[in-house]
């Protein structure tokens, strides 16, 4: 059997429903029948008077042959009481699976997907606010979030004057916006890629090489006139992959001084 304490600090939920365990990690199969509908020919009792309950419940036993039969390691338990003070029938994984399938092959898909749900949910690692080197990895991992989130937001902003051209990448940032994300001075931020060779010329474009290793693209930018006029001049824009390549080999940005950033923390 499944070492019943992996999980028991996190709830199972199905349907709605937070299936109750007990101290050491069953499930409460009363708490899935109700999730299940509540049918009185689903009741627990009735599914384990069956054949398969009781095949896979000796099946069970037998692989813990020749260990005491103590409270912590038995497959199913009955505890009395209601379940606001802990009463119910309580069992093991491989049980709820087998209980779930018996009542129907909808309810068990939802039972695997809802226990694949629990298993596999992260949790963010606590932040190293006092850690320089930590904050570094912060940024790097978060940078791709960030850009996300701000070009979501650009796209909810009414365009009035101008519009995107066709060029526009779907994930990638101005050298404005990327600055202000990161909580950089624009010019700052400007300056010191074009001081590094990364970007050249008055309209501060990328080199060939840097673009074909996906660190920036050129898109272009229209502006209209009252007139009616077009100007398109091409401009720069970072990508997420860009954004982590400038700041692993330049620690000169790391040192400038920064306003307010749209990351949850900042260097030092």
């Amino acid at each position: 059997m499944e070492n019943l304490n992996n999980h028991a600090q996190s709830k199972l939920v199905v349907a709605n429903a937070v299936i109750r365990q007990d101290s050491e990690g069953r499930y409460c199969i009363n708490d899935l029948h109700k999730a299940a509908g509540g049918e009185a020919r689903h009741k627990p009792g009735n599914w384990l008077q069956s054949q398969s309950a009781r095949e896979m419940v000796e099946e069970l036993e037998n692989s813990t042959a020749g260990i005491p039969a103590v409270e912590h390691n038995q497959a199913v338990i009955v505890r009395p009481g209601t379940p606001s003070s802990g009463g119910g029938t309580f069992v093991v994984k491989e049980l709820v699976y087998a209980y779930a399938m018996w009542i129907s092959a909808a309810f068990h898909l939802k039972v695997i997907r809802a226990y694949d749900a629990l298993v596999t949910r992260t949790v963010e690692p606590e932040l190293k606010l006092n850690d320089p080197a930590a904050l570094r990895g912060y940024l790097l991992i978060y940078t791709e979030k960030v850009i996300a989130l701000t070009k979501e937001l650009e796209e909810q902003k009414p365009k009035v004057e101008f519009y995107d051209g066709v060029n526009r990448s779907v994930n990638s940032l101005s050298l404005r916006d990327a600055a202000k994300s990161l909580g950089f001075k624009p010019s700052v931020f400007k300056a010191q890629l074009i001081e590094d060779g990364l970007l050249y010329g008055k309209n501060a474009l990328p080199y060939q090489r840097y673009i074909d290793s996906g660190y920036f693209e050129v898109a272009q930018f229209i502006h209209k006139s009252a007139d009616g006029n077009e100007f398109v001049r091409p401009y720069t824009r970072i990508t997420g992959k860009g954004c982590q390549y400038v700041m692993r080999r330049n620690t000169f940005l790391l040192t400038q001084p920064r306003g307010h950033s749209n990351l949850s923390f900042d260097l030092h």
